[in-house]
């Protein structure tokens, strides 16, 4: 069994489809700890349903992580308790909000799935808004600022975004969802949902051995270098 299934299934128990999970600190197990880039990271364990063969079904309930304090950036990575793939096509939709109302043009969301079962980990960004290099942005269509009168942004929303197929030469198969939002101030709940409909559950990757596993963070530094370069 991969060590992130150990973390999930003890928080499955008390947290069916659509209910909210609670966030904490991700841990060793969660292969996150790795990468030392991602500073307090948070995980949120959420049941992607279904058995082999069958499809994703998705449904986080409203659920709020707090920017760390002394940082100006979050990053929560869901882990999920199946691994999937597309095709079939998967279709999501994300919804984060916020209290304090931010001029739009000094936030930057990014958004990726990935699995760190492979050795190296794998990950594919699909969004990145308000890059600093403009050839790193990924804009999708289906993504809006969730704006208040005066134009400030009090969150942003991916409604119904679809991908026909998985490019697996990057990404084979997922097994968590990871979102940064940078620029609200220390302390800033934020609060999503994401919702996740299609694709279908495969088998779940071998998980690299122990040894690597704990080599992992002398490759975070070339991951972060790849997910930006992508």
């Amino acid at each position: 069994m991969k060590k992130s299934s150990l973390v999930v299934l003890g928080a499955l128990a008390t947290a069916a489809v659509g209910q909210a999970a609670e966030p904490y600190p991700c841990d060793e197990a969660t292969g996150v700890l790795a990468f030392p880039q991602f500073a307090n990271p948070v995980c949120v364990n959420a049941t992607s349903g279904g058995a082999v063969n069958e499809p994703v079904a998705i449904n986080v309930a409203p659920t709020t992580v707090a920017v760390p304090e002394g940082q100006d950036v979050v990053d929560v990575f869901q882990v999920y308790d199946g691994e999937f793939i597309a095709p079939p096509a998967l279709q999501y939709s994300s919804q984060y909000s916020w209290p304090a109302p931010t001029d739009p043009n000094s936030l930057v969301i990014r958004e990726w799935v990935g699995n760190f079962s492979y050795d190296p980990p794998k990950a594919m960004p699909i969004t990145y808004v308000n890059a600093p290099d403009p050839a790193n942005e990924i804009k999708p269509a289906e993504f809006s600022w969730v704006l208040d009168g005066d134009g400030m942004a009090v969150g942003a929303k991916i409604e119904d975004r679809v991908f026909d197929a998985l490019p697996t030469d990057i990404l084979p198969q997922i097994e968590r969802y990871h979102w940064q939002i940078s620029g609200l101030p220390a302390g800033t709940e934020i609060t999503y949902t994401k919702v996740v409909n299609g694709g279908v559950h495969v088998p779940a990757v071998p998980e690299p051995a122990t040894p690597t596993l704990f080599g992992l963070a002398s490759i975070g530094c070339l991951f972060s270098r790849i997910w930006r370069r992508r």
